[in-house]
């Protein structure tokens, strides 16, 4: 006799993804936003991979190696969170790019005991990020976080400068 199952089988392209596929908000914005906020959102995007190519230029030139850690993770194409675009991390700096429900670029960024902040500030006053930008507010222990980020990412997203 055949056992009956009543448990549903994933297929497999469904067993590495626990959550329904999502819409992502920055797709929606190349076709749906105005012509103004495409701009907007372009140039927004453009200083911000701007800013992480001078970033990881300045901890390039850190001797310490566990300073020159970093996570970048572009995550446009992730299935799950309709409003994140990308990621950028070192142990003193974590700077984010998402696009809100409203199809809109903006930037979240957090320093840390950076030996590069004012660089890094006068670079994004320079640029579109000066408006687009929020600093979220202070982790209490970012160092922690930035571990716990290392222990449980990927090694494709990690590496040293």
């Amino acid at each position: 006799m055949t056992e009956f199952n009543s448990t549903p089988q994933k297929k497999d392209h469904q067993k590495d993804s626990a959550y329904k596929q999502v819409s992502k908000n920055h797709i929606k914005a190349a076709r749906f936003a105005g012509t103004r906020q495409k701009e907007i959102n372009l140039a927004i995007d453009s200083s911000y991979h701007t800013l992480i190519s001078q970033v990881k230029e300045l901890y390039s030139t850190l001797p310490n190696i566990d300073d020159r850690i970093i996570v970048e993770m572009n995550r446009a194409q992730e299935p799950n969170n309709p409003i994140s675009i990308y990621c950028f991390m070192t142990t003193h700096f974590y700077f984010y790019l998402e696009c809100d429900m409203m199809l809109r670029y903006r930037v979240e960024y957090q320093l840390f005991n950076n030996p590069f902040e004012q660089e890094i500030l006068k670079a994004m006053r320079q640029t579109i990020l000066r408006s687009y930008s929020t600093e979220i507010m202070k982790m209490p222990n970012y160092p922690a976080f930035f571990k716990e980020v290392l222990r449980v990412q990927p090694e494709k997203f990690k590496r040293v400068l």
